[in-house]
Parts: structure tokens; C-alpha cells; sequence
């Protein structure tokens, strides 16, 4: 999801731990997406640096989202605020079809 520093608010959040050997990899498979390391915004302390990758224009209007994405996104949030989290962070007209 395109997250934009806001002081205000706050974001619940999945970290993926990726492997030295596999980063390549993901970098050029996200090349289109710029890498931002946001190791010093989060809560948790993991030890080592945190990225992510954030579009470089923000023109994901009308964009469809994979379900696969969507779900691990997901994995992070109470399912209690699951609806909530994508009324907050995705424009859908109707969330009511979402069976989670």
C-alpha cells in the first residue's frame, strides 16, 4: 500500500523477513517501486534494517489489487478490523462481498 509519512496516524503492518541472497531478486522484481528504509517509523525493533517500496507516482487509482496481496497484508491486522483497515487504506465501493 502507497503509505505516506503522517505524524497523526498510525498503521498496522506485516514485515516480511527476506534473505541477503533473495533481496536482488525482489528489488528488480519491484523496480518499478521505489526501496525506502523506514527501520526508525516502526514500533518494533528487529535488529536489522526494514524497507519498503513505495510507488513512485501515485497514480494507483482504478489499479486492481491481487486478493494474494490483499490477504498478506492482512495477516498482520485483529480480523475484527480488517474492514476497517481496507475502508482506511483501499478505495473499494463495497466491502460488504469481502469474505474474510
Amino acid at each position: 500500500m502507497n503509505i505516506r509519512p503522517n505524524r497523526e496516524v498510525s498503521i498496522i503492518g506485516v514485515v516480511v523477513k527476506v534473505e541477503d541472497e533473495d533481496f536482488p531478486a525482489l528489488t528488480q522484481r519491484e523496480g518499478s517501486y521505489e526501496l525506502i528504509e523506514v527501520t526508525q517509523a516502526i514500533s518494533a525493533d528487529f535488529n536489522q534494517p526494514v524497507y519498503t517500496f513505495m510507488a513512485r507516482e501515485p497514480k494507483c487509482a482504478g489499479v486492481p489489487i491481487s486478493d494474494e496481496y490483499l490477504t498478506t497484508c492482512l495477516s498482520g491486522v485483529p480480523e475484527a478490523d480488517h474492514a476497517t483497515w481496507l475502508s482506511d487504506t483501499v478505495f473499494m465501493n463495497d466491502l460488504s462481498s469481502l469474505n474474510r
